[in-house]
């Protein structure tokens, strides 16, 4: 099964007459609203669960089911792709929690807009944060733009600042590829019997420096007893005097004109 098939909308036929309302449907629906009420141009499609955000950026959904899943858990497989800058997709896997389907899909909604959505947008404006900016190794500017640090368990105290782009800060510098765009996403969660789990990705692909430095970091945490948890996205953009010249005004990024 290829990758897009997972966000193809299933016939009429094979719908099951006893599900009422599909979850797949109900999901993009609910996304392309709140979409709207920020103000963006959607366009959903009639083919994929698939919406189109100011006719430049895609936004497949798929939720997965599986017997593993807690039945109060949502399990969502999402992509975001531009043509131009990232054809294959930046994909994430994001959980929500709810008594029933209205309550899941808030939930993972407001992960994904809370967290990863923001900082691809603001990825698409020239904006920066200078205390946030670094030199990689050949002397090229980057201006990272972070999503939200999303935390989970019961944080007696929330860590100030931003400590996971903090710690993999010097380790980018080495890692940036020849690209307009780089991203990372970071999660780590330590069980209350102390295990930590943790996953970090640059471009889709598992980054080994990344993930020492979260892992160790995890080890840190105190509250011994309990689950703790952080998640976050970051959008690297190349500072736009660093790109080529001529390539430049061809590639005119107009996402936020709307």
């Amino acid at each position: 099964m290829g990758l897009f098939d997972f966000f193809k909308r299933k016939a009429a036929g094979e719908i099951v007459e006893a599900i009422a309302i599909d979850p797949n449907k109900y999901l993009i629906d609910e996304l392309g609203k709140k979409l709207s009420e920020l103000n963006y141009e959607v366009n959903i499609s009639q083919q994929y669960w698939l919406l189109t955000v100011n006719a430049e950026l895609e936004i497949a959904t798929a939720i997965i089911d599986s017997a593993e899943n807690h039945p109060n858990l949502i399990h969502l497989m999402i992509m975001v792709s531009h043509k131009l800058h990232f054809p294959n997709g930046i994909k994430e896997n994001i959980v929500g929690a709810g008594y029933n389907l209205q309550e899941k899909v808030d939930s993972v909604l407001k992960n994904f807009l809370g967290t990863t959505f923001p900082a691809i947008m603001d990825g698409f404006t020239e904006s920066h944060m200078p205390e946030l900016d670094f030199n990689d190794d050949k002397g090229v500017l980057w201006h990272p733009k972070l999503g939200g640090l999303w935390f989970q368990g019961q944080w007696e105290n929330q860590p100030d600042g931003e400590p996971l782009f903090d710690l993999l800060k010097e380790r980018l510098k080495t890692a940036m590829a020849d690209q307009k765009f780089n991203w990372v996403k970071t999660y780590i969660a330590r069980q209350p019997d102390g295990n930590i789990m943790a996953e970090c990705l640059l471009n889709n692909v598992p980054w080994e420096d990344g993930y020492k430095e979260i892992y160790e970091y995890g080890k840190t945490w105190g509250q011994a007893g309990v689950f703790l948890g952080q998640k976050q996205f970051m959008m690297i953009r190349r500072c736009d005097l660093f790109d080529d010249q001529s390539k430049l005004h061809s590639q005119h990024l107009n996402l936020y004109a709307t």
